[in-house]
């Protein structure tokens, strides 16, 4: 739905334009759920951006309360960096961020995930994913306290860095 109000105000075109200058791009909750490729969030499935595979599903119903809202703690995934060219840049200790969502990302490649939550033990939720120079978290950085301004800081730094290079 949200790719299709995109395309309604002619706005899919210039994300994509923007996003092959190779400029950093950081989207948030939805905001990431449309950089896959299909969603299925509303009553028909929607296609996404398709910058990123795969597609965007309910929660399952083990996770209690839906939508989940509420904090969690970011695991690294395995191929996720903590230097300074890293979203994850000086969060060694407590990572909890705010999430208020019902669909999540199922993401094909595991390469494109920087780091996930575990709303329910055993369910592994993609909480980071970056690609190229597209960055996308399905928390709200601006609602996650130091931790969320640590990211957001660190997309600063990295978007600068793109410019400049």
């Amino acid at each position: 739905q949200v790719k299709n109000s995109l395309d309604k105000a002619g706005l899919t075109q210039p994300i994509l334009d923007f996003i092959k200058t190779g400029k950093a791009f950081l989207g948030i909750c939805v905001g990431m759920q449309i950089l896959f490729d299909l969603g299925y969030e509303g009553e028909t499935p929607t296609k996404g951006l398709g910058i990123m595979q795969g597609e965007v599903v309910m929660l399952p119903k083990e996770v209690k309360r839906i939508p989940h809202i509420g904090w969690n703690s970011l695991i690294p995934s395995s191929q996720a960096s903590f230097g300074e060219e890293s979203l994850l840049d000086g969060l060694s200790n407590s990572k909890e961020v705010y999430f208020v969502h019902s669909y999540y990302c199922s993401a094909k490649d595991k390469q494109d995930v920087l780091a996930y939550v575990e709303p329910v033990e055993g369910l592994q939720v993609p909480a980071m994913v970056k690609k190229n120079n597209v960055y996308g978290v399905q928390f709200h950085p601006e609602r996650s306290g130091d931790v969320g301004l640590k990211i957001l800081s660190n997309f600063l730094k990295l978007s600068i860095k793109a410019e400049v290079s």
